[in-house]
């Protein structure tokens, strides 16, 4: 698995597997270069294949309290009267675990060649959307108190995947 951050700051809006990599923390750099090396190795290996998905914003049950989907549940759950956050003008792209899951198995099971794919939802939704979404699917009066936190300059501010390449997989194989 590796991760939308392989893209790095240079980036910004719809982002495909086939653009170059500027990854710009450890993390990411760490699993680009294991792309970069997997797929060299494997190179070698006629009767291997790998298969590489770039995970981007990833939301469901028992996440943790430190993403903005783990921390609004437990403001939710402790029944907390607001929800600080960014000013929320931020595109991202979200995808609920279980599609994730589906779409890993059948990467999985089904893909026959050596390939990257973005695992996401194809969609730049503004982060203010995506909360006031959760919220009302949590059936909460939690309010939103936006620009108590600045943007992060650790990440573009909008950036998603380009999800055609995943789309057009699948087709093949139903």
């Amino acid at each position: 698995m590796g991760t939308c951050f392989e893209y790095g700051l240079k980036k910004e809006g719809l982002l495909k597997e086939s653009f170059r990599t500027y990854p710009s923390n450890n993390y990411a750099l760490s699993k680009d270069l294991l792309r970069k090396f997997l797929f060299k190795y494997i190179k070698k290996k006629s009767h291997s294949k790998i298969i590489w998905g770039r995970l981007f914003y990833v939301y469901g049950n028992n996440q943790s309290e430190n993403t903005l989907y783990g921390s609004l549940k437990k403001h939710i759950k402790n029944k907390k009267k607001k929800f600080n956050m960014s000013p929320g003008n931020q595109r991202r792209d979200y995808l609920h675990i279980n599609k994730v899951s589906n779409y890993i198995y059948l990467l999985t099971v089904y893909c026959k060649t050596n390939a990257i794919f973005n695992i996401c939802s194809g969609k730049g939704i503004k982060l203010s959307k995506i909360v006031d979404k959760w919220i009302k699917n949590e059936k909460s009066k939690i309010k939103i108190n936006f620009g108590y936190y600045n943007y992060s300059n650790k990440e573009p501010l909008h950036f998603w995947g380009s999800n055609n390449k995943l789309k057009s997989f699948i087709k093949s194989i139903n």
